[in-house]
């Protein structure tokens, strides 16, 4: 069998419920390929040079938004339509750009990646060791930096394991949003050096009390 008539095969869809600004709202999503990658940044590109700015790369605001934007028109579908025709959710990436927000885009976006990642034949997820090792990576002064790094499946995985581990502690005092007297942090409180007061065993004598002078 050749390449070409191997590479036919439809591309993986997953459900997936999105948060738009006015309400939620069911879809399919899908990876994409690196030809429409590349006119995803092709777009991008030429949206930064609309705008007058002087570079067009990764980290540019304008460059940032319209890639996403472009993506996510690309790849999110229309959960009606037939499956041997699929329709765009969006119309094109100016509707995306025109009527969400860049936080919304970028969520979509990092919705899309998650599952672009997950779909590929070379994903291999998290074992809990890797994910407690990566944890404490985060715990450390630079752990944001660490954490911007990851992808977006591996920060979706941080993030539920985390979740898991905070609901399995004994100590529950954080759901109300109180703090634990046993905790080891107390956040900017300063310790005390107030003493405990010990129990008396069963059978000791009480104590005596001072001489008056």
């Amino acid at each position: 069998m050749r390449f070409s008539e191997g590479s036919k095969s439809a591309a993986r869809e997953k459900p997936l419920t999105i948060a738009l600004p006015d309400r939620e709202d069911k879809v399919l999503v899908r990876p994409t390929g690196a030809l429409e990658d590349i006119e995803s940044r092709k777009f991008a590109m030429a949206q930064v040079k609309a705008a007058g700015a002087p570079d067009a790369r990764d980290g540019d605001a304008i460059y940032d938004a319209s890639f996403w934007a472009h993506v996510v028109a690309t790849a999110f579908l229309d959960v009606d339509s037939s499956a041997s025709g699929r329709v765009k959710y969006f119309t094109d990436a100016a509707e995306v750009l025109r009527e969400l927000p860049t936080e919304s885009i970028a969520y979509l976006f990092q919705s899309q990646q998650q599952w672009q990642e997950e779909a590929s034949p070379n994903y291999k997820a998290l074992s809990p060791g890797q994910l407690v090792g990566m944890i404490e990576k985060l715990a450390k002064a630079d752990g944001d930096v660490f954490f911007s790094r990851c992808s977006p499946s591996t920060q979706s995985s941080l993030a539920r394991f985390m979740a898991v581990l905070l609901e399995s502690l004994p100590d529950t005092s954080w759901r109300n949003g109180s703090r634990s007297t046993d905790s080891p942090t107390k956040g900017n409180e300063k310790p005390t050096n107030t003493p405990r007061k010990l129990r008396q065993r069963p059978g000791a004598m009480p104590p005596k009390p001072p001489r008056a002078d």
